[in-house]
């Protein structure tokens, strides 16, 4: 009967192996489908972002060569527009990195439970401690405990206005 046993054991490790194998093929096969989806989204909000940006060239084009009257507040809402489909674009680059990163064994499990954890590092921006990318709008950084409060950009203060305009000058 040892013979016997011995196949049973070795069919029985065999079975592990594929189950095993079959789980980490599924694990892919997963992430591929997700990062294609979110690269999908990326090409279409870059597409998006060029159809602006050629829009918003059209209208400085009319205002300056055709005399188009075209007002500032026009321009700035559609570079707006812009500036919000680059923060879509961003954030959909980031939800790839993280997807592409979870099944990466060469990635350290604290950056895996950053991940998890939906903790996002703001572009070109790092802690002033220990110089890891960190995040803009959180207080503390997430691998040292520095204070990030400090590095924050303040919002500019309006210039004032001019006092001999409101002084009592009728329109």
């Amino acid at each position: 009967m040892g013979l016997l046993d011995d196949v049973v054991k070795g069919v029985g490790e065999v079975t592990k192996q594929v189950g095993e194998g079959i789980s980490k093929i599924q694990n892919k096969t997963q992430e591929a489908v997700q990062s294609m989806g979110i690269e999908n989204q990326v090409r279409a909000l870059e597409a998006k972002k060029s159809v602006a940006l050629t829009n918003l060239g059209k209208l400085v084009y009319d205002k300056y060569e055709k005399g188009d009257e075209v007002g500032e507040d026009v321009l700035k809402r559609k570079v707006g527009e812009i500036v919000e489909i680059e923060r879509e674009i961003d954030i959909a680059k980031t939800e790839l990195t993280a997807v592409k990163q979870a099944n990466d064994p060469d990635i350290a499990q604290s950056q895996k439970a950053e991940n998890r954890a939906g903790y996002a590092r703001t572009p070109g921006f790092c802690c002033p401690h220990c110089q890891a990318p960190a995040n803009q709008e959180k207080l503390f950084c997430a691998f040292c405990g520095g204070e990030l409060k400090s590095q924050k950009s303040e919002p500019t203060p309006p210039p004032p206005e001019n006092s001999s305009d409101s002084s009592g000058s009728a329109s």
